[in-house]
C-alpha cells in the first residue's frame, strides 16, 4: 500500500489534533486518579463533619459506588518518535472520532461527579431535616411536661394553706408561667401530630421551622424558671406540714412513756412549743432543728426506760446466783448506784451501771478450773537485774471449753486483754517445781493451778495472786 502524502497544511492540522489529544488525556488521567475511593470517603466525611452532619458509612459507600459506576479510564500512550510518526499518519476521520470519544468520557465523568454531589446534598438535607424534627419533638415533649406541672401546681391543696400574700404571689407566678408558655402550644400543634414531627416538617419547610424552634425553647425555659419559684413556695409549705406532723407524733410518744421523769417531760414540752412557734413563723430550718431535738429526747427516754427495767431484772438474777458475801455486796452496790442514776434521770450513767451488772452476772455464772500448761521466765522490762518467773495457765469449763478471760497485763500498766492463755507470776522455786514435773515424763502431772465455783467471785488458788502477763 502506498504511503499517503500530506501537504504542509494537512500536516500542521494533524499535529494540532495530536497535541489536543495529549492534553485531554493528561487532564482526564489526573481527574480519574483523584477519584480514589478512600480519598472520596475521607473527603465526604470531613465535609459533612464541618457542616455538623453525620452520615452512615453505608450511605457514603453507596454515593461513591454510584459515582464510580461505569467510569471510563483512559491511558495515555507512551510518547516518543514512533508515536509522533503514527499520529502524523492518523486519518482525519479517526482523529475526530477519538476526540469525540474523549469528549464523551469527560462528559460522563462530569455527569457522574454531578450525580454524586446531588446524592451527598440529598443526604445532607435529610440529616438536617431529621435534626429539626428531633428539636421540634423535644420542644413538644417539654411543653407538655411544663404545662402539666403548671396545672398540677394550680390545683395543689397546699395553695390554700399558704398565707394570703404568699398565695397571691404563687398564683401570679403560675399565671405568668402559663402565659409565657401559651405561644409554644400553637407551634407544637402546628408542627407535630401525636408528638411526632416527621410528617409535618419537610424538606421544603425545615429551615423555616428550624428558625422558629429556638424561640419556643427559650420560652419554655422562661416558663420553667417562673414555675420553679411557685413550686418552691409549695414545697416549703409541704415541709412545714411534715415538721408539724413529726412534732405532734413524737410528743405523743414521749407523753405515753410510763414513769417518765418530770424534768424530761418539761424539756420535751419546751422543744415542742418552740418547734410549733417556728412553723407558725414559717422558719423551716428552725422547725427542723426542734424536730431533731425532740427526737433525741424521745430516744434518750426510751433508752433510759429500757435501762431502768434491765437494772432491776439483772439485780434480781444476781441475788439469785451470788453465793459468797463479796458477790452479794457487789450486787447491792451496783443496784444502789443504778437507783441514783434513775432518780437523776442520768441515762448514760445508768447504761454504764447496767453493763457492769451484766458483767458481774456473767462472772458469777462461770465455773472453771485453771490448768498449768507450761512456764516462762523473763527480765522485767528488759532489766537484767529483775528476773520474773511465770507459769502459763488456761481456764477450762466443765465441758472442756477453753474460756476467754479478762486479764490485766502487769507489763503494760495493767492493760486489760481478753485471752485464752496467760502467765501467772510465781517464785523461782515454784517455777522450778513445775519445770521438774514436766521434765520427769513430758507431762505436768500436778497441773491444777486453781478453780472458781459458780456464784463466787474469788478463785481458789494454789499460788498467790501477784501479777499476770498476756504476751511472751
Amino acid at each position: 500500500m502506498a504511503t499517503p502524502t500530506l501537504n504542509m497544511e494537512e500536516t500542521m492540522r494533524l499535529m494540532d489534533v495530536a497535541d489536543a489529544l495529549r492534553r485531554q488525556n493528561k487532564n482526564i488521567r489526573k481527574q480519574l486518579t483523584a477519584l480514589d475511593k478512600e480519598n472520596l470517603r475521607e473527603q465526604l466525611t470531613k465535609q459533612y463533619a464541618a457542616m455538623g452532619a453525620s452520615l452512615d458509612p453505608a450511605e457514603i459507600n453507596q454515593a461513591i459506588e454510584e459515582f464510580l459506576a461505569g467510569r471510563n479510564r483512559f491511558k495515555e500512550p507512551a510518547t516518543g518518535l514512533k508515536t509522533k510518526a503514527s499520529e502524523l499518519y492518523v486519518g482525519t476521520y479517526k482523529a475526530r472520532k477519538r476526540i469525540a470519544g474523549i469528549s464523551a468520557a469527560v462528559a460522563i465523568t462530569t455527569a457522574l461527579t454531578w450525580g454524586a454531589v446531588e446524592t451527598a446534598q440529598g443526604m445532607m438535607l435529610r440529616n438536617a431535616e431529621r435534626r429539626v424534627e428531633a428539636k421540634v419533638e423535644s420542644v413538644a415533649l417539654e411543653y407538655r411536661t411544663v404545662s402539666a406541672d403548671i396545672g398540677q401546681a394550680g390545683k395543689s391543696p397546699l395553695l390554700s394553706q399558704l398565707p394570703e400574700n404568699e398565695r397571691i404571689t404563687v398564683q401570679a407566678n403560675l399565671s405568668n408561667a402559663d402565659n409565657t408558655l401559651a405561644p409554644v402550644g400553637g407551634f407544637v400543634s402546628t408542627y407535630t401530630r401525636d408528638g411526632q414531627a416527621d410528617d409535618i416538617v419537610t424538606r421544603r419547610n425545615f429551615q423555616a421551622v428550624s428558625d422558629a424552634v429556638e424561640p419556643q425553647a427559650s420560652a419554655i425555659s422562661s416558663a420553667k424558671a417562673i414555675l420553679s419559684v411557685a413550686q418552691r413556695s409549695l414545697h416549703n409549705q409541704a415541709e412545714l406540714n411534715s415538721a408539724k406532723a413529726s412534732l405532734d407524733s413524737i410528743m405523743q410518744e414521749i407523753s405515753s412513756i410510763e414513769s417518765i421523769a418530770e424534768t424530761t417531760l418539761k424539756e420535751s414540752r419546751t422543744a415542742y412549743q418552740s418547734g410549733t412557734s417556728s412553723i407558725e413563723q414559717r422558719e423551716l430550718a428552725s422547725a427542723k432543728g426542734y424536730v431533731n431535738a425532740l427526737t433525741g429526747i424521745r430516744d434518750n427516754t426510751r433508752a433510759f426506760t429500757q435501762s431502768r427495767v434491765e437494772a432491776e431484772s439483772v439485780y434480781h438474777r444476781l441475788k439469785g446466783i451470788a453465793e459468797e458475801d463479796i458477790a452479794v455486796k457487789k450486787s447491792d452496790e451496783l443496784r444502789d448506784m443504778a437507783q441514783r442514776y434513775i432518780t437523776s434521770a442520768n441515762t448514760q450513767g445508768l447504761r454504764s451501771v447496767v453493763s457492769e451488772m451484766k458483767g458481774l452476772e456473767q462472772t458469777l455464772s462461770q465455773s472453771y478450773t485453771i490448768i498449768i500448761t507450761g512456764g516462762k521466765w523473763r527480765y522485767l522490762n528488759s532489766n537484767p537485774n529483775v528476773k520474773n518467773f511465770y507459769v502459763l495457765v488456761k481456764a477450762v469449763s466443765p465441758n472442756g471449753t477453753n474460756l476467754r478471760m479478762g486479764i490485766n497485763n502487769e507489763e503494760y500498766n495493767g492493760r486489760l486483754d481478753q485471752v485464752t492463755e496467760w502467765g501467772e507470776r510465781v517464785t523461782e522455786a515454784q517455777y522450778e517445781r513445775v519445770k521438774d514435773d514436766k521434765m520427769d515424763n513430758g507431762i505436768i502431772d500436778n497441773d491444777k493451778f486453781g478453780a472458781k465455783k459458780k456464784g463466787f467471785l474469788s478463785v481458789e488458788r494454789k499460788y498467790p495472786d501477784v501479777g499476770q502477763i498476756t504476751e511472751w
